[in-house]
């Protein structure tokens, strides 16, 4: 009779943990395959040709390259608290664009900083671009960055 108690309290153990991990295997089963979509997406990105933003990692450590032409082709809206990283998101994006001028003859943004700071930023990017073109690539800057920006700013 003690046998047959003892062997009931093992296996009711043993039948206790090989329940729990399978629970456990089961439940990471929509993550593992979202992970395995998503680095099947990020590797695709990677092999497109052309300029593109490094925007950081996943949780597991793999790279978020981007092509630029993926972000600049794309309508997008970044929102968060204050300190999530939302300015230093899009100046990535501003910073890969404004490398490539005026190279990148048709390629325009636009900046809504209710604060501004997204805004300052922008155009320290572009004063730095031009700082470092030769007197010819500054002009072809100047002359097509100016058409499009308000006449507000140019004053």
């Amino acid at each position: 009779m003690k046998t047959l108690w003892l062997a009931e309290k093992l296996a009711k153990k043993r039948l206790s943990r090989e329940t729990s991990e399978y629970l456990r295997r089961l439940s990471e089963g929509p993550i593992l395959a979202t992970r395995g979509s998503a680095v099947e997406l990020l590797g695709r990105l990677r092999e497109q040709p052309g300029p593109e933003v490094t925007l950081g990692q996943t949780t597991w450590g793999e790279p978020v390259i981007v092509p630029l032409e993926e972000l600049v082709m794309a309508c997008g809206l970044t929102t968060g608290g204050t300190g999530t990283g939302k300015t230093m998101f899009a100046l990535l994006i501003i910073d890969a664009m404004v490398k490539l001028l005026p190279h990148l003859e048709h390629m325009a943004f636009g900046v809504l900083d209710a604060k501004g700071e997204l805004f300052d930023r922008s155009l320290y990017l572009l004063a730095q671009r031009l700082e470092a073109l030769s007197s010819k690539n500054r002009r072809a800057f100047w002359n097509g960055s100016l058409s499009s920006i308000s006449p507000q700013i140019r004053q």
